[in-house]
């Protein structure tokens, strides 16, 4: 296996091939294995077990038991338990960079920011475990004292991607923990390890055992697992709009709190009197950071047409000039996910292409998981890669004129996550980004994500928000309690 050229993850069983429930490392549930493999070179990176229902249910179980110890817990206990967690997160940063980077392809310096990123959450929610306040009032006819506090939900269910698999763990389960609730996390397949490697981390720092729980195996029986059973209270995802839709209405019936972050098709915006170096600057961010596999990527690039051509060849020539490689290779764009993702963008330029737009740069097929990063002019509203998210290193290009035309057109889309405006009035900026149908607006900058902001979308894009106070709301309940007398 890869993972044997780097004994310092193995020293420690940083590196985890297992499930975790409550204390226990399980590496076999006679269930068989996932494999899970490098996607630059398509070799093993390791295996992960595929539990069975049975012991989906176990672990529900363990997570419920330690639900009840652990939200008794002081506040403080908990924050202080989530800061020593944070400690060893970052103290252990090169190595869980390259986990990362293993699995999932990132270059190792954005690897390296993710869990900077992801510790952060971590920090943040520990400072707000003990800033979760209630209320005391009088009665209207001051007979009695009424009190308000906030409970912790439950058991939480979380349900995490392969594009950012440290960083999506630790927005969800860092809340949920601080605000006295276990977790069962199911990672994506695809990269599993990140997640394993912050539980065994987690579970360093003091965390209690069956807090934090991580199984793996075949989606489809671990989620059905989650909006059936009667022990789940929440369910937090992030993934496609499609598995968002499927278990909002397999919850229903157990009437489960649910949060989702779904797909986006993020419009960035260039006004006629932007500054172009700035706006090239912004979407070479927007876009190709983590090879454009983002559900906050810039997907489509709308350039006031007075500007059009000049902005064009800019990014071109800044497109050309990146590097495509292993992530480990000091590269600036690492491969997509899998092979299967590079066939879908490929088609989608394609499409394009036969439809009428040009291919200015990149996009040829490799093919193996590698995208070639590409910029597509002359895109417009009937082309596939227009409305699809397109989750890869392609910016497709368009030109506006009226811009009340173009806000109304983005608003009468079903998706509503980000939008990124660049341009000098910030009067008009402003009343644009409020007139935008969108959780978030990115203005003059190409990079939005903080700890301390709620991070979520409208529309199709998701319900509820992580991050920021938003974010340990979303784990708490509201309780009322009336003293007469």
């Amino acid at each position: 296996m890869i993972i044997d050229r780097y004994p310092s993850l193995a020293a420690d069983d940083l590196f985890r091939q297992s499930n975790l429930i409550g204390p226990d490392w399980i590496p076999d549930f006679d269930n068989g294995h996932i494999e899970v493999t490098d996607p630059a070179t398509g070799a093993r990176i390791g295996r992960i077990p595929k539990i069975r229902p049975v012991d989906t249910e176990r672990c529900l179980d363990v997570a419920r038991d330690a639900f009840h110890r652990w939200s008794r817990k002081p506040a403080r206990i908990r924050a202080n338990a989530l800061r020593r967690w944070h400690d060893l997160i970052l103290a252990r940063k090169d190595d869980l960079a390259l986990i990362l980077s293993l699995e999932q392809g990132k270059p190792t310096v954005e690897a390296l920011a993710e869990i900077e990123y992801a510790a952060s959450f971590v920090r943040w929610f520990s400072e707000e475990a003990e800033r979760v306040y209630g209320r005391i009032a009088p009665s209207l006819d001051g007979s009695s004292r009424l009190v308000v506090s906030k409970v912790p939900v439950g058991v939480v269910a979380a349900i995490t991607p392969w594009n950012a698999p440290c960083s999506m763990v630790t927005r969800k389960v860092a809340p949920a923990i601080a605000a006295g609730c276990s977790v069962v996390l199911k990672p994506a397949e695809a990269t599993p390890f990140s997640a394993l490697a912050l539980a065994k981390l987690a579970l360093d720092a003091g965390i209690d055992p069956g807090v934090f729980n991580v199984i793996t195996g075949d989606p489809a029986q671990i989620g059905n697992a989650f909006t059936q059973s009667p022990r789940v209270q929440k369910i937090s995802f992030t993934g496609s709009t499609p598995i968002g839709r499927h278990l909002l209405a397999e919850s229903a019936a157990t009437m489960k709190r649910v949060s989702l972050e779904t797909g986006g098709n993020a419009p960035f915006i260039v006004m006629h009197d932007a500054d172009l170096e700035l706006a090239i600057d912004c979407a070479m961010v927007a876009k190709f950071r983590a090879g454009g596999q983002s559900c906050v990527a810039a997907n489509r690039f709308f350039i006031h047409s007075s500007i059009y051509d000049a902005f064009l060849t800019q990014l071109v020539g800044r497109v050309e000039a990146l590097t495509v490689g292993h992530g480990l290779s000091g590269t600036d764009i690492g491969p997509v996910i899998n092979e299967s993702a590079a066939l879908r963008i490929h088609e989608l330029i394609d499409d394009a292409v036969r439809a009428g737009a040009v291919l200015m740069c990149g996009g040829h097929e490799t093919g193996t998981a590698f995208v070639h990063p590409a910029v597509v002019c002359d895109v417009s509203p009937s082309m596939r890669i227009y409305n699809e998210e397109v989750f890869g290193p392609v910016a497709s290009v368009c030109s506006f004129t009226d811009l009340a035309s173009l806000v109304a057109a983005l608003n009468s889309e079903d998706t509503g996550l980000i939008a990124y405006l660049i341009g000098k009035q910030t009067s008009q900026m402003t009343a644009i980004a409020d007139d935008l149908d969108v959780g978030m607006v990115g203005l003059n900058t190409g990079l939005v994500s903080d700890a301390s902001m709620p991070f979520g979308g409208m529309k199709c894009s998701g319900l509820g928000r992580e991050g920021s106070k938003e974010g340990i709301e979303a784990f708490l309940e509201t309780k009322y309690i009336k003293s007469a007398g």
